[in-house]
């Protein structure tokens, strides 16, 4: 008789994860964490996280940190293409569409770049 092995699945799994690093750079933040990744937000968005080294954090707050990663890498590739020549908001948004930025960050850094 063979006995059936249940794979778990990874989200029932327990994983600490914890901020490895914090570096100020010029414009953002770079925050490590345990599991190797590393994310720029920027540092409005840095210091509305109450965490330091060595503090463990939650999916949720690694899920953040994601999204702030995203909108500084959107945002810069944004300016980059202003710099190249002038946009209109339909095509800036299909080019940063086109280079893979998901809809949602896409249109909170045109509104950024619009109220600035």
């Amino acid at each position: 008789m063979v006995d059936a092995v249940r794979e778990e699945d990874s989200s029932s799994q327990n994983v600490n994860i914890y901020i490895t690093g914090i570096q100020t750079k010029e414009a953002f933040t770079e925050v490590s964490i345990s599991t190797g990744a590393s994310f720029f937000i920027s540092d409005a968005d840095f210091f509305s996280f109450p965490f330091g080294k060595g503090d463990e954090i939650s999916p949720e707050v690694v899920e953040q940190l994601e999204r702030g990663h995203k909108l500084i890498l959107c945002r810069s590739k944004a300016l980059s293409l202003l710099d190249l020549a002038e946009h209109s908001a339909f095509m800036l948004r299909t080019k940063l569409r086109q280079r893979g930025f998901e809809p949602a960050v896409v249109e909170a850094v045109l509104a950024q770049l619009k109220e600035k």
